[in-house]
């Protein structure tokens, strides 16, 4: 398994700017794009805190995948294999300059 990651570059420096995230424009769920070599499993469950993240992944093939973190409850995220939303949004957090 591979993450995708979107970057935002200084372009004199090649310094990273900002945190970037795609996001689901209807629902506002977050979502990442992973690369699978074959098919494969990801479950689970993670505390950090009050809150709880689930892994309930299932790919059946090799390929590129949508992982959608939705929200089950204010404590509770469940990520799955998602389609790709019909609205995207990159989201771009700026880091303060040094």
């Amino acid at each position: 398994m591979a993450r995708l990651a979107t970057l935002a570059l200084d372009s004199d420096s090649d310094e990273g700017i900002a945190t970037t995230g795609w996001s689901d424009d209807a629902t506002g769920d977050s979502l990442v794009i992973a690369y699978f070599d074959r098919a494969c499993r990801i479950s689970g469950s993670l505390s950090e805190g009050e809150h709880q993240y689930r892994f309930n992944v299932a790919v059946p093939e090799e390929g590129y995948f949508w992982l959608r973190g939705r929200k089950l409850t204010q404590e509770t995220s469940e990520m799955v294999v998602s389609e790709k939303p019909a609205q995207l949004l990159l989201l771009l957090a700026l880091r303060p300059r040094r």
